[in-house]
């Protein structure tokens, strides 16, 4: 379960998979310096009393500073076979992102296959002080069809 290390929003959610660590660094007068490569391999994520899941998850990145504080070097890369919620199936994703781990999270891109078209986020940052994003979410080729099975009845 991650709630009790990521906190209570994440309750109920399980992580599978296999996380590889490798780097190089050395402790100087008590500092830290070096890079460390992870990746998350054959990830699922699943909140089962919510009735989410994301299969088939990859996640890697470097990191160039791991000491007083994290700090990412280039983009991470974060793929993705499938994830479904409420009848809803995305397939084939991709998101890149670079981050400084301490005040913001910037999106470089993010696609997947939906409801047999595309869907692409425009990129955008996100600072961790001001929770907010604004941004543009774009459809291509969508079912029509597929999309007003989701839709509430309308007089």
């Amino acid at each position: 379960m991650l709630a009790p290390v990521f906190g209570p929003g994440l309750a109920g959610v399980a992580a599978e998979g296999s996380v590889v660590l490798g780097g190089e660094g050395t402790i100087r007068a008590g500092e830290i310096q070096g890079r460390a490569h992870f990746e998350w391999r054959d990830g699922v994520l699943r909140d089962a009393a919510n009735a989410w899941a994301v299969e088939g998850i990859a996640l890697r990145g470097d990191l160039g500073r791991l000491w007083p504080a994290l700090a990412g070097e280039g983009p991470f890369v974060l793929t993705f076979r499938e994830a479904s919620a409420a009848g809803v199936i995305a397939r084939d994703g991709v998101i890149e992102f670079t981050t400084d781990f301490s005040t913001a999270a910037q999106l470089l891109r993010a696609t997947c296959a939906l409801m047999d078209g595309r869907v692409d986020i425009s990129p955008f940052t996100f600072l961790f002080a001001k929770p907010k994003v604004q941004g543009e979410v774009l459809f291509a080729g969508l079912e029509l069809g597929r999309i007003a099975t989701l839709l509430p009845p309308v007089l």
